[in-house]
């Protein structure tokens, strides 16, 4: 991810959250070995660690050898503290939901949140992985 955002020219100190959006995109499209995949949006005003978050995430489902399931995330995350909010609550959505990846991205576009979260201010940004 960190190299698609290069190429990109995405600056990472101070991104777009529009810019990054659209390599996610990208991104979600790339092809990765692993029984599954799915992506993740989530946006709003957190109610137990008082942050505001506006987070890209895809989720790679993989089988440990005894055949037990485990999942690997990569979040592309914009966060911002109090007293920085979007006043809205948190809201999620999961492409399982809906017919293809390009019907995902086109609800998630057409959110109000996901529109006032693209042009709010306050952001930090981070890439992270993590295993749940």
């Amino acid at each position: 991810m960190q190299t698609l955002l290069s190429e990109a020219r995405v600056d990472s100190a101070r991104p777009s959250a529009l810019d990054v959006w659209e390599v996610f995109k990208r991104f979600a499209l790339e092809q990765v070995v692993c029984a599954d995949n799915y992506l993740l949006f989530q946006v709003g005003d957190s109610e137990t660690n008082h942050d505001t978050y506006f987070d890209f995430c895809r989720e790679f489902k993989q089988y440990a050898a005894e055949g037990a399931p485990w999942f690997e995330q990569l979040h592309i995350e914009f966060s911002a503290q109090r007293p920085h909010q979007l006043g809205f609550a948190p809201l999620t959505r999961w492409s399982y939901d809906f017919g293809s990846l390009g019907e995902f991205f086109v609800a998630v576009e057409g959110l109000p949140e996901f529109r006032a979260a693209a042009s709010f201010q306050h952001w930090s940004f981070r890439v992270y992985h993590t295993r749940v």
